[in-house]
């Protein structure tokens, strides 16, 4: 029941693109990269489930009328016990963007977005 901090490949090359525009030297040699929330493969393969759904039902045509409501992020309650997740440090990721672009780090890409993808390129195999 980990968390599982899933990143876009789109906002990690965006994210490597931009750092490689700085020049070599101001590169550290080790930069973390990863999504800012965590999510547990129970609710990972939730939304997975549930899109693979849906993509199915959009190839056949045969909606039904539950395939079409908006399911809720899965929002995971935990109790503060004095530390956060582990989780990479993204401040030094941050602070080398912020020096080509006023956001610093900040993905673009949502996990449903990022899922709709993946299933999108299995199918074309």
């Amino acid at each position: 029941d980990t968390a599982r901090y899933w990143l876009s490949p789109r906002d990690a090359s965006d994210a490597i693109v931009s750092c490689i525009g700085l020049g070599i030297d101001q590169l550290p040699r080790h930069i973390s990269i990863c999504g800012r929330r965590g999510w547990t493969m129970k609710q990972t393969y939730t939304e997975f489930k549930s899109l693979h759904h849906r993509w199915k039902q959009g190839k056949s045509g045969q909606f039904q009328s539950e395939d079409l409501s908006v399911n809720e992020l899965p929002i995971r309650i935990q109790p503060f016990t004095g530390s956060m997740p582990s989780r990479p440090n993204l401040q030094p990721l941050h602070t080398l963007l912020l020096k080509v672009r006023s956001d610093g780090w900040r993905p673009y890409v949502p996990l449903r977005t990022m899922l709709m993808e993946v299933i999108a390129s299995i199918e074309k195999l």
